[in-house]
């Protein structure tokens, strides 16, 4: 059999040329309580999260311990979802990981659970001080679109629609993205200051 550029072996169903592109994706499910870790969604594999210190703080608690403990560092992409990921999205690991090896080369993947959602009202970011109860909520989530580089502005709202529209904290990311969401995110200061 012949191999490289010409004729070379498949990795993953791509090509040669693509396969430089395929990452290793660790694909993490967020358990809480004993009956998840005997149930993970097809395709994740489980994180052991029953010990919550925070459990008030909810994502960003592990996050916050995923960092902490190099675990965003174990692969080129890392991201933790919780158990109800699979019945938001109707998505499994496999999706994901197919989804992620057929757009390569992206700093960060989110997934959005509720596209139809965008048409319900004219900015749900207008209600976000409200809904979590902080005016700090809003330029905090400013700052991880800008961290994504993703250009939208939400901090001057204007209508919603499937382009500026997400509600979820579904996604998977390199380390760069880690390290910039852990740090720059909380500008240096303790997670408690943040948060609270």
């Amino acid at each position: 059999m012949a191999t490289g550029p010409a004729a070379g072996p498949r990795y993953h169903g791509f090509g040669w040329e693509q396969s430089r592109w395929i990452v290793k994706t660790r694909l993490l499910q967020n358990c809480f309580a004993d009956w998840q870790l005997d149930l993970p969604i097809p395709g994740f594999e489980v994180f052991d999260f029953r010990r919550n210190p925070r459990p008030e703080w909810r994502e960003f608690e592990v996050f916050r311990s995923v960092y902490e403990d190099g675990l965003h560092r174990s692969a080129d992409l890392v991201g933790v979802v919780s158990s109800r990921f699979s019945a938001k999205t109707r998505l499994s690991g496999h999706d994901v990981r197919r989804w992620i090896d057929g757009h390569p080369g992206k700093s960060v993947y989110f997934v959005h659970p509720w596209p139809q959602w965008s048409y319900s009202g004219f900015s749900v970011m207008s209600r976000f001080a409200h809904i979590h109860g902080s005016e700090a909520f809003l330029p905090a989530f400013q700052r991880v679109l800008d961290l994504a580089g993703i250009p939208l502005d939400f901090l001057h709202p204007t209508r919603d629609h499937n382009r500026n529209h997400g509600l979820s904290s579904y996604w998977f990311g390199n380390a760069r993205f880690w390290d910039g969401i852990m740090t720059d995110l909380a500008r240096g200061r303790p997670y408690e200051t943040v948060l609270t």
